[in-house]
């Protein structure tokens, strides 16, 4: 009925307000109907929101008929971690316009699994492409746990089969190309740094992607980051072979048979020349040479 109320309200920790609001708008996160049957009335009804509350108010002359459909959707952004068992319901009222109760209705709210926070995922010293290597990986956990994992999709090729851990109270659980899972006791809201030795890095360069998720005594879930990006990027690889410095007469060992014996002499012109093969593709790149003490000339 006209002037009736729908009042929807969220677990704690939730906000269905527009983010860009001003002091005094109670606009709603890009809310929008969906294709129910009761499009027809969306032009009467208003909603704001306040925090996790959303109020949908009946502004049109007409009734809407009793079991239509109505759809509402809202953006908001989960909390850090799932609500209380007893907190995490999803309310909704149906009000007169004196605010007599007509119906009520709640859904039990979703599982959450925690972002783990303040992620780093370093390479330790001066390493590169298809080489052994040692990570160093720190995040703050915001549930306990007892163990975790560790996978390096991207590059494709990393392979952590050899790997040793360092670090005291940390053991390996199993390890099998691009995963690694081990044993460690993780504190809730406190920092964790994990050394991984002797890792054979991916044979091509790039942004590294890391997925990191914890477990509890129960196996179940803690926390998680997937598709972390934040990490380092390993460098590509340049593999030289079959180099030589050669004098101008021992390019042309016919025409000069006595000088293209010697060897290149200080101070004398010479052209170096080498075979290179890269990891990643070279394309529209500046490469460096450096060739101390030889002063490189083109």
């Amino acid at each position: 009925n006209r002037h009736d109320t729908i009042i929807i309200t969220a677990p704690p920790g939730y906000d269905l307000t527009d983010p860009e609001n001003r002091a005094g708008e109670h606009y709603c996160n890009n809310l929008h109907w969906g294709p129910a049957e009761a499009s027809t009335f969306t032009s009467d009804l208003e909603a704001t929101c306040v925090g996790n509350q959303l109020t949908i108010t009946a502004n049109g002359l007409s009734s809407i008929p009793r079991e239509t459909l109505l759809e509402v959707l809202v953006n908001t952004v989960n909390p850090t971690i799932t609500p209380s068992w007893t907190a995490n319901h999803w309310h909704i009222e149906h009000q007169s316009a004196v605010g007599a109760l007509i119906s009520s209705g709640f859904f039990r709210g979703w599982r959450i699994i925690p972002q783990l926070q303040s992620v780093q995922v370093n390479l330790v010293g001066d390493t590169m492409a298809g080489a052994k290597g040692i990570i160093d990986i720190s995040f703050v956990a915001v549930a306990a746990a007892e163990s975790v994992s560790i996978e390096a999709p991207s590059p494709a090729g990393f392979d952590f089969s050899q790997c040793q851990l360092s670090r005291r109270g940390q053991t390996l659980l199993e390890a099998l190309d691009a995963t690694i899972r081990l044993r460690v006791a993780l504190a809730a809201q406190e920092a964790t740094l994990i050394r991984l030795d002797n890792i054979k890095l991916a044979p091509t360069g790039g942004q590294t992607q890391f997925n990191i998720i914890t477990y509890d005594s129960s196996n179940t879930i803690a926390d998680q980051k997937l598709g972390f990006m934040g990490g380092f990027r390993l460098p590509g690889s340049i593999e030289v072979s079959e180099p030589r410095l050669e004098t101008e007469y021992q390019k042309l060992p016919a025409s000069y048979p006595i000088k293209s014996s010697w060897i290149p002499q200080l101070g004398a012109s010479a052209v170096a020349s080498f075979k290179l093969i890269f990891s990643n593709a070279f394309e529209h790149q500046m490469m460096y040479i450096i060739g101390q003490p030889y002063n490189l000339v083109r």
